[in-house]
């Protein structure tokens, strides 16, 4: 797919459009990442840039703005990856003055922008999300939009190796009737080592970079080895 940035899709004053990498709105929507995620789950702005810019035969990551009355206050990182045919989500942000509305405000408009990100992977194929544990609301949301939320334990990497892991769920757009372990396992080394490890170490040292292989591969083993032999999407 070629990002047009004229691929849209309207819910009331709310719409979601695929960028182009040199338009200020692009520069608008990664400046409200930048604002919105903290240290130890960011990437430099300067990667992601890199990889929307460098698609791949297996991976094209395609970035997207949401929309309030024609101006950028949200964005999304999807990424396509094409030989495991399913999609990852990630970096989803809203602006600091849309979401300090009043809670149902906030929570409506961010709802919204599941719902539209959701009618556009439909358009890919499965997506993956992973997101931090203990978040009820957005289980919640997510089922609402058809989603199903793995049955399983899953640890979010972080990029400062000294620091805590986070615990985090997994979601699946659209809900499927099952999934089996081996394609569970592909969908999360695919994200743990072409997600994470290749979008970390470019900015490390050899030395760190090294390490932060290890560390994922820490991670990855971990999480196989928790795994249930049958794998529940509820």
């Amino acid at each position: 797919m070629v990002c047009n940035g004229h691929n849209s899709i309207g819910a009331g004053a709310l719409s979601l459009k695929q960028l182009q990498a040199s338009t200020e709105d692009y520069t608008r929507a990664i400046d409200i990442y930048e604002d919105r995620f903290e240290g130890k789950m960011r990437v430099k702005a300067e990667t992601i840039t890199q990889m929307v810019c460098g698609e791949t035969e297996d991976r094209e990551v395609l970035p997207y703005g949401l929309y309030s009355d024609g101006r950028v206050v949200g964005f999304c990182l999807l990424t396509l990856y094409k030989k495991e045919r399913f999609v990852y989500a990630d970096y989803i942000s809203i602006a600091k003055d849309v979401s300090s509305r009043s809670i149902g405000a906030a929570f409506n408009i961010g709802a919204r922008f599941l719902l539209l990100m959701g009618e556009e992977v439909k358009r890919l194929t499965n997506t993956f999300v992973l997101f931090e544990a203990g978040h009820a609301a957005l289980v919640r949301v997510y089922k609402s939009l058809g989603a199903g939320i793995v049955d399983c334990e899953h640890i979010m990497p972080v990029l400062d190796m000294t620091l805590e892991r986070v615990p985090g769920k997994v979601a699946i757009f659209p809900k499927p009737e099952s999934i089996g372990k081996d394609r569970y396992l592909e969908c999360l080394k695919t994200i743990l080592f072409k997600g994470y490890a290749e979008w970390v170490t470019p900015s490390l040292c050899p030395d760190d970079a090294a390490r932060y292989i290890e560390y994922i591969t820490g991670i990855y083993d971990e999480l196989k080895g928790l795994l249930p032999e049958e794998i529940y999407v509820i």
